[in-house]
């Protein structure tokens, strides 16, 4: 392997300014796989334009703001998370945000199924810590729903060698809770290969 290979993504910022609209989302560059560099960068692209439609884009009272945090960047692996605010008036807006993980040689995204869903053994793992933090921050009366355990396309990224399971404004717990996250450390999945 060349060092140049082993060096992290280039990333540069790409800004959509329409009326109304002001979102952020990466896009790399300069990849020695140009094939992987587009692949990359279309999937961010149409999730970026996907999030807006889904956050009222186009809709006459509605302003979207939209940013983008990079979780992990090394040698084979791209972690980000998307963001896109919206207020179309009233108390307050909402913040949808996406996790996407990306194997950097071949720019597959990778689903949440495939990496830790595998086994029976994975699920159980995960399902038993995010009850864990549940109990110990105090959450579980606030639940909207019971947790029932995660699902093939719970959102998730990989940052310092955890696992951050994470779920949007409403989908588990009242607004005022925010986007919850759920950190799991990696060693607890030894059968998962990570690019």
């Amino acid at each position: 392997m060349s060092l140049i290979e082993q060096l992290p993504l280039s990333v540069s910022s790409h800004h959509i300014v329409q009326p109304r609209v002001n979102v952020y989302y990466p896009t790399i560059r300069e990849h020695t796989n140009k094939k992987a560099e587009t692949r990359i960068n279309q999937t961010i692209k149409q999730t970026v334009w996907r999030m807006m439609k889904d956050q009222g884009y186009g809709q006459k009272e509605t302003e979207l703001t939209g940013t983008y945090d990079i979780k992990t960047n090394q040698p084979h692996i791209l972690s980000l998370t998307l963001s896109i605010y919206q207020f179309s008036g009233g108390a307050h807006g909402t913040t949808l945000e996406k996790g996407l993980t990306f194997n950097t040689e071949t720019g597959q995204l990778l689903s949440f199924k495939d990496l830790f869903l595998t086994t029976n053994e994975d699920r159980s793992i995960i399902n038993e810590h995010i009850k864990s933090q549940l109990d110990e921050r105090h959450l579980t009366s606030d639940l909207l729903v019971p947790f029932s355990g995660v699902n093939d396309d719970t959102n998730f990224y990989i940052a310092d060698q955890t696992l951050v399971i994470f779920f949007n404004q409403y989908e588990l717990l009242p607004y005022v809770y925010g986007i919850t996250y759920f950190p799991i450390p990696l060693y607890l999945f030894p059968d998962v290969s990570l690019p």
